[in-house]
Order: structure tokens, then C-alpha cells, then sequence
């Protein structure tokens, strides 16, 4: 009885040995790059996401591999592509729709998008941390097959496009806490995917912003603009057109002056150095001042001048270039002390005026 149940317990263990070797073969053949939220292979070739430059044509992108982190698990060997900000206008994701079913009773699918201000950084695509944004770029419910969209555009930074339907980056990459994708633009990492069924299949891109190193050291540029504070002037302080596609939390704003009252300013109580001397204008330390430009509107009458520093990264290294501004003023009217010399002026000269008409008649009386 025994050697009965040894030989029948090998016959059982040999198929099911067999079935694990070819799943794990079967596991080990499908692309990394198939893998999303729901661990699931399914639809690996399916989807398709091309990037488009300003005239509408193709980017032809690099493909670098990397450990991809995003909804709690850990991906090695994922293929990313890597195209550069300062070049793309839109993505179009296409879905080949003829894998889906067709006799389903209706069609439930998404296309979405995550999203965050990050690079690859020591190889690994990192979206786990607390900025990423996801969102549904469509999700819906049809009747037909026919009905499922088999592509749709995907622009960024609010880039209007002369297409009748199109999905903005701007609209969709919204969190309540903070407009982060507002304020950081659309460099960055993005996983783009298409859901149908509980599986999904995904394109991750790394969008790049421009080195610092690459380009020179710029001016300042200043546009005065109407205040929210009386008749007084506000400033937008913005350096050239080729910052525009840089990491704007390398680029950092600050402003030192003189008020109208006599006392030194700067903007935060980060920014002082000497409590005895120096005054915040802002009373918070969380005023935003990164980004290609900055407007500065204040109450308080003075002359101003902004200064820009520009980091070659974000380790807290010393700036790579230190630019000054011109001077601007805020000052309503003439200042006290011109107007005190204007009075001690206007009092001398009338003083004079009286001398010499008292003279004038003093001598006219003697020669008489």
C-alpha cells in the first residue's frame, strides 16, 4: 500500500512540475513594459503612444531601461522612453480595439495618466512619491466595439491645438493640495495606459528638461504692470525665452530694497540676514518664488531690485549664475525728502524774494 501511494504521489508531482516550468517560460517572454497597477500581461502590443513636435511630426525618441516604482510595486528592466521638453507639444495614444472582445454586452474602458515632477534618478522611474498625479484622460461605458476611441491627443502645458477634441495636461493633472503641474510644467515622468476588464497595459515617457549647463548666463527682463494696491506699479521680473523649458525649481527669486519710510527690505523672513536692519515686505516664508518669472506687487513704497539665482541642480550647491536686476520703483509721488528740500527750497527762495524787495525799497526811500 505504501509503494502504491509513493508511485501515484510522482505520476501527480511530474504534470504539475511540468505546467509550472511552461508558465514561468510563458511569465519570462512577455515585455516589462506590458505592466501596470494590476500585475496583468494582457494586451502587451496593444497600445501605442507617439510623441509630436511643435509642426505636428513624429519625435523620434530614445529608449533607456530602468527599475519602474509606481502603486506599491517594484518593476526591473522596465524600457522607458526619453524625449526632450523644449520638443514636444502632444503624445497620441492609439489602442488596436480589435483585441477586445466582440461579443461583449458593452465595453467599459479608460484611457489615464500619471504624472510626476521627476527624472530618473540612480535608474530607477520613481512614482511613488507624495506629488503624483493620476487621472482618467477617458473612461466610459459603450454599447459597440465601434464605439471604443482607438486614439486620442494628449497635449501639455496648455498648448491649444488646431484639432476639434483634444485632452489637456493642464485641465487633467489637477490635485486639490496643490497645482503642482501647473507650477513645475511638463517635464517629468509619464505612465500612460489603457485599462479595459481589470488588465491595462502602459508607455512610460520621460520628458527632459533643458540643462542649465547648456545654456548662457541671461538678463533680466522687466514688464511694469498695473498694481492691486492704489495707482502704484507691480513688476514682472522673467529671464529669456530659452529658460522656458528648464527645471523652474532651479531658478530662485528674491528681492532686497529700500522703502519709501527709510527701512530695508527684503521679501521673507527667510531672506533676512540682520533682524536689527532688515524687514520682511511678505510676513510667510511659503511665498512661491521659482519659475522662469516673478511678479512682485507690494504696498509698500521703495525702490527695488530683484535677483535671480540659477542652480545646475537641486543638492543645494552653490548657483551657476547670479543675475541682478535694474532698479524699479514703487513710490507714489515724490518722496518725503524731496519734498522737505522742495519746501526748504521754496522758503530760502521766498525768503530772498522778501530781502530784495525790502532792500529795493529801503534804498528807493533814501534816494527820495
Amino acid at each position: 500500500m505504501k509503494k502504491l501511494n509513493y508511485f501515484s504521489l510522482k505520476l501527480l508531482v511530474f504534470p504539475l512540475l511540468c505546467v509550472g516550468l511552461c508558465l514561468l517560460v510563458f511569465l519570462s517572454s512577455m515585455p516589462a513594459s506590458s505592466l501596470h497597477a494590476a500585475s496583468t500581461y494582457a494586451y502587451s502590443t496593444s497600445i501605442n503612444v507617439v510623441a509630436q513636435n511643435y509642426d505636428g511630426d513624429e519625435i523620434i525618441v530614445g529608449n533607456t531601461t530602468s527599475t519602474l516604482k509606481y502603486n506599491n510595486e517594484t518593476t526591473d528592466d522596465y524600457t522607458i522612453k526619453t524625449v526632450n521638453w523644449s520638443e514636444l507639444r502632444n503624445f497620441v495614444i492609439s489602442y488596436d480595439t480589435s483585441l477586445l472582445p466582440s461579443n461583449a454586452e458593452s465595453y467599459t474602458y479608460a484611457y489615464t495618466v500619471s504624472w510626476t515632477p521627476n527624472i530618473i534618478s540612480n535608474n530607477i522611474a520613481d512614482f511613488s512619491g507624495a506629488e503624483t498625479i493620476t487621472s482618467n484622460i477617458v473612461r466610459e461605458t459603450v454599447k459597440n466595439k465601434t464605439d471604443v476611441q482607438t486614439s486620442i491627443i494628449f497635449t501639455i502645458d496648455n498648448i491649444a491645438l488646431s484639432q476639434e477634441k483634444y485632452y489637456t495636461a493642464s485641465n487633467l493633472l489637477v490635485n486639490q493640495q496643490n497645482n503642482s503641474y501647473s507650477l513645475h510644467g511638463g517635464w517629468g515622468l509619464y505612465i500612460f495606459s489603457f485599462e479595459y476588464n481589470g488588465t491595462s497595459t502602459s508607455v512610460v515617457f520621460q520628458v527632459l528638461p533643458t540643462d542649465i549647463s547648456a545654456l548662457a548666463k541671461p538678463e533680466i527682463i522687466i514688464d511694469e504692470i498695473s498694481s492691486n494696491y492704489n495707482m502704484k506699479s507691480a513688476y514682472v521680473f522673467s529671464l529669456p525665452e530659452e529658460y522656458k523649458f528648464v527645471n523652474r525649481d532651479l531658478i530662485t527669486w528674491s528681492i532686497k530694497g529700500t522703502g519709501r519710510d527709510g527701512l530695508t527690505y527684503v521679501l521673507t523672513p527667510s531672506d533676512v540676514e540682520d533682524a536689527e536692519l532688515e524687514h520682511p515686505i511678505f510676513n510667510t516664508n511659503a511665498y512661491y518664488r521659482n519659475g522662469i518669472s516673478f511678479t512682485f506687487d507690494t504696498e509698500i513704497e521703495g525702490s527695488w531690485t530683484a535677483v535671480c539665482e540659477i542652480y545646475q541642480t537641486a543638492d543645494g550647491a552653490s548657483p551657476k549664475y547670479t543675475v541682478t536686476s535694474s532698479t524699479v520703483s514703487t513710490t507714489e509721488g515724490m518722496p518725503p525728502l524731496t519734498i522737505v528740500w522742495i519746501v526748504v527750497g521754496s522758503a530760502v527762495a521766498a525768503a530772498i524774494i522778501v530781502a530784495v524787495v525790502i532792500g529795493l525799497s529801503v534804498k528807493k526811500e533814501r534816494v527820495y
